[in-house]
């Protein structure tokens, strides 16, 4: 955008013609946006011969035109690095002579905004914003889709697994055609069915246990609904059971489920090679995850990494004798696996999972077996 002033040169008896030249985009805002500082200017070179320079002024809403930069500018174009993000500076120009003749100031610029592309935060870039015609700065002053589309409009997931749905605003401008802005993240979801799912505030989605449910999104404004999306129909389904074996402190486990040891399964150490393994969904996602029983004591792998991260990620506490026998279920039916050990046709059951025996009064024993039996857990 070119701001253009002739400014009369009084001794020299010379017109001095200069050119601000600023970048805006399109749009009803005469505003310049500058994605962070510095603000850089440039204008026209001057032809007069006896030209010493130039200098630059800036100030905002707050404060009097003053000297942006303390001496004359010789170069056509100058960087402001003294703005910050937030910042709102106006700019004027005006020419010395070699007499140190002065020129009136140039029409002050558009307002230089320096933005980090969104200058309200409301999560819309400020460019979008101007063309839609709602206030780059003000917060208060947002975009409403006409129509939100909202995909895939189904998937089918396991326990565990994972979907990521995205949202496509519709916007009618004030002069154009209708435009598109991706809402993933300013939309706030919806289920019909609460517990199948949860979605996060971008649009992912974790099965959380079997069933099927209903998934839309709302753009959500001063606590009401402005418009609502289409319905995605997400179905979780039960993880299968795959095989795997413990060889030595060496886990090789099918992961792809097909019975056989291919390039689509994994292998890691977790444990000592006398150690005993063990498998258990420990934190009710549907998910198995792996540890050992070594002499008394558990070694989970609380965080599903398939390593031993200590404290900071996993678990380890003592429950049960060196000769015990390991055991793991969900006792108390709330959808996670806790821990319990067989000994001498005796079980010592971990009832209230908190990795230690609080007596009969909260866990539970119980005779069931021979001494020399071997213990098998299932819902049968």
């Amino acid at each position: 955008m070119y701001l253009s002033e002739i400014f009369s040169h009084k001794t020299c008896k010379t017109l001095i013609i200069l050119a601000l030249i600023f970048w805006c985009p399109s749009g009803i805002w005469a505003n310049v946006y500058v994605d962070g500082p510095p603000v850089t200017l440039s204008w026209t070179p001057n032809p007069e011969g006896d030209l010493q320079g130039y200098e630059v002024y800036a100030y905002d809403a707050l404060s009097d035109l003053e000297t942006a930069y303390s001496g004359i500018i010789t170069a056509p174009s100058w960087a402001d690095t003294s703005v910050s993000f937030g910042d709102i500076r106006y700019y004027r120009l005006r020419a010395v002579d070699s007499c140190g003749n002065l020129s009136d100031f140039s029409t002050p610029s558009d307002a230089v905004i320096v933005s980090d592309g969104d200058f309200d935060g409301d999560g819309y870039a400020d460019v979008f914003e101007e063309t839609i015609g709602t206030d780059p700065l003000d917060p208060d002053s947002q975009p409403s889709a006409t129509t939100l589309d909202l995909s895939p409009s189904a998937a089918q997931i396991s326990v565990g697994g994972n979907v990521q749905l995205n949202v496509l605003g519709i916007f009618d401008p004030p002069i154009g055609d209708p435009t598109d802005y991706d809402m993933t993240c300013l939309v706030e979801y919806k289920t019909s069915i609460p517990g199948i799912v949860s979605v996060d505030s971008c649009g992912n989605v974790a099965g959380m246990s079997e069933g099927t449910t209903s998934i839309w999104a709302e753009q959500i404004f001063d606590g009401e609904t402005i418009t609502a999306s289409n319905v995605a129909v997400v179905t979780v389904l039960a993880v299968s059971s795959k095989i795997g074996v413990f060889r030595a402190g060496y886990w090789y486990l099918d992961v792809n489920g097909d019975d056989a040891w291919d390039a689509g399964d994994i292998q890691f150490s977790f444990g000592a090679a006398s150690d005993i393994p063990v498998v258990g969904d420990w934190n009710g996602d549907g998910v198995d995850t792996i540890g050992v029983f070594r002499d008394g004591y558990w070694y989970i792998d609380d965080n599903g990494n398939d390593q031993w991260d200590g404290d900071a990620g996993d678990i380890q506490f003592g429950f049960g004798t060196a000769s015990d026998i390991p055991v793991v279920g969900d006792w108390n039916g709330d959808g996670a696996d806790t821990i319990g050990v067989f000994r001498d046709g005796r079980w010592y059951l971990d009832v209230n999972g908190n990795g230690q025996w609080d007596g009969d009064a909260v866990d539970q024993q119980f005779g069931f077996g021979a001494a020399s039996d071997v213990p098998v857990v299932g819902k049968w």
